[in-house]
């Protein structure tokens, strides 16, 4: 499980924002854990989330919300984003809802 802190840690490690060996400013840390409030918040509307923040994020997840927190916080720090928002977004949705797709083809085609 990645803490709150990690998750914040992490991001701002992968976009630039710190050296990879250096901790985050309480400015950086602050403009990001708000940041992290509200995709959690954005994203638990969406789609029921079973952990929380302060619980830990689960490893299936925690590398999906470091990559959306760090596409979400990128401008403020005036560095690219990485890839869109919405495919960010996209990708951590995809390890929280569960996959109600058939186990093999044959299963799809019973309609036939």
């Amino acid at each position: 499980m990645r803490t709150r802190e990690d998750i914040i840690t992490t991001a701002l490690r992968r976009i630039g924002v710190t050296a990879h060996d250096d901790d985050p400013t309480a400015d950086q840390a602050l403009i990001a854990g708000e940041a992290l409030d509200s995709i959690y918040d954005e994203v638990n509307a969406e789609a029921a989330i079973s952990w929380t923040l302060a619980a830990g994020v689960p490893e299936i997840s925690a590398n999906s919300l470091i990559n959306l927190l760090g596409v979400e916080v990128a401008q403020t720090f005036s560095l690219p984003q990485s890839q869109s928002r919405g495919r960010a977004f996209g990708r951590l949705l995809a390890t929280i809802r569960p996959d109600d797709r058939p186990a093999d083809e044959s299963e799809s085609m019973d309609y036939m």
